[in-house]
């Protein structure tokens, strides 16, 4: 049965252009107006109580201030909890300590040095860098002590290329917490580290790596001393296949003998630094070696001494940039050799130098406690490296002029009453040419 005709009630219209058309009835106009004004009222209700409740809430706390620039290093702000406050970093993060840096490029880096562990001990640290970030790689660790468990340690890094990287340090052997280290070493091949062995007789308690140079995958070079009885320094050559002590009437062999630090230019160019006994009084006195493809040799000292008078006379480190051009450094040393002779340079103070430097293109970095000195080439400038009163600087190496790090560790205290202790985290620091600035660690 057809129901009642109603057409005059319905507007038939095209729905969306789709050929059906949908009968809908009308509506006033009034009721669409009458719609958007309570729309509106509410969209305002709602604005001026979120105006009101963000009135009633306390204001948020001011942002930590940026870093600050003193010379090209940036300073890190005494605020807790800010991206640069160096004891949170502490705090925050497994202990430990970097010792050495070596770079291949601005996207590839080595770090050395180690962790802290539970129950006292600490093990042996490697971190790479990779462009964006430090990570932790797993080395080739040393067997643990059956004693006292893991007690590890590297000391040096060097690399010639992406797959010859060289790290040396020492292991807990003994029990006595003096005489129980003996040396070893870890390479990386580009894919994995492994450990190898070091000559046979270095491995007497008491036995330390100071320093490496890798110049080829079969000329590389390390340096360092046993403290022992009979105390005296040493020089090491890798040759493709094995490590070997080179003999040597050269070498220091007295009371505060030891090699220090190490730099070859070629095979028949290499500089090696470190300290030995006066014969005339028996006092430490600065020593430089050279090696001309045979054998090593003593190198005269300039006029008056390494040191000049002072009482500090010992050579920490030393940077090779040319035949002709090389610099050798200590405790208010600063010695140039011009391919002739060796002389002080007495225009640059480095008080205190933290046993590290390195080169970059014509330019050389050298670290203290106090202060960042450069050479350009030309001249010498110095600007304070107050990075943090706690924190010190051990190591250093870059790629070029604007890829330059220094690693080393900051100390704080952290605990309370009987639970208060001091620790060590790594400190990792960057120049791209600009400025200084820390970069996080890769400790979790």
């Amino acid at each position: 049965m057809a129901g009642p005709d109603r057409a005059s009630d319905i507007d038939a219209t095209p729905f969306w252009g789709l050929g059906d058309r949908i009968s809908q009835p009308r509506r006033p106009w009034w009721r669409g107006v009458r719609g958007a004004l309570g729309a509106a009222l509410l969209v305002a209700a709602l604005l001026v109580a979120a105006v009101a409740l963000r009135a009633l809430q306390p204001p948020a706390p001011p942002a930590p201030p940026p870093p600050q620039t003193l010379g090209a290093l940036t300073l890190c702000p005494d605020t807790p909890g800010s991206r640069c406050d160096l004891l949170a970093e502490a705090r925050a993060r497994i202990h430990g300590k970097l010792s050495a840096v070596a770079a291949l490029s601005p996207r590839l880096a080595w770090a050395v040095g180690r962790r802290t562990l539970p129950l006292g001990r600490y093990g042996a640290l490697i971190e790479r860098w990779d462009g964006a970030r430090w990570r932790v790689v797993t080395g080739a660790q040393p067997p643990p002590n059956r004693v006292i468990g893991e007690h590890s340690e590297l000391t040096a890094v060097a690399a010639s290329s992406p797959r010859d990287v060289w790290a040396a340090g020492t292991y807990r052997r003994g029990s006595d917490y003096y005489l129980g280290d003996v040396p070893f070493f870890e390479h990386w091949d580009g894919a994995r580290w492994r450990l190898v062995s070091a000559p046979r007789g270095l491995m007497a308690d008491g036995t330390y790596i100071t320093g490496l140079s890798a110049r080829t995958p079969r000329d590389a070079w390390a340096v360092g001393y046993a403290d022992e009885d009979n105390q005296h320094g040493f020089v090491l050559h890798w040759d493709g296949q094995a490590w070997s002590e080179v003999a040597s009437g050269a070498f220091p062999t007295g009371d505060h003998a030891q090699m220090n630090g190490v730099a070859a230019l070629s095979a028949r160019d290499v500089w090696a630094v470190g300290v030995d006994d006066n014969p005339d009084n028996g006092q430490e006195e600065g020593l430089i070696l050279h090696w001309d493809g045979r054998a090593w040799a003593k190198v005269e000292a300039p006029p008056g001494g390494w040191a000049g008078g002072n009482s500090d006379n010992y050579l920490t480190c030393v940077a090779a940039l040319s035949a002709r051009d090389v610099w050798a450094f200590g405790p208010n040393i600063v010695a140039h050799w011009d391919g002739d002779a060796w002389t002080r340079v007495d225009d640059v103070t480095l008080d205190k130098i933290s046993s590290t430097m390195t080169k970059a293109g014509r330019t050389i970095v050298v670290f203290t406690y106090g202060q960042i000195t450069t050479w350009d080439g030309n001249s010498w400038s110095a600007f304070p490296a107050a990075i943090d009163d706690n924190a010190s600087l051990a190591g250093s190496g870059a790629s070029g002029a604007r890829d330059v790090w220094a690693v080393g560790n900051v100390d704080a205290t952290i605990g309370e009453g009987p639970d208060r202790h001091d620790v060590e985290a790594p400190l990792i620091i960057h120049d791209d040419g600009r400025s200084w600035r820390v970069v996080p660690n890769g400790l979790p």
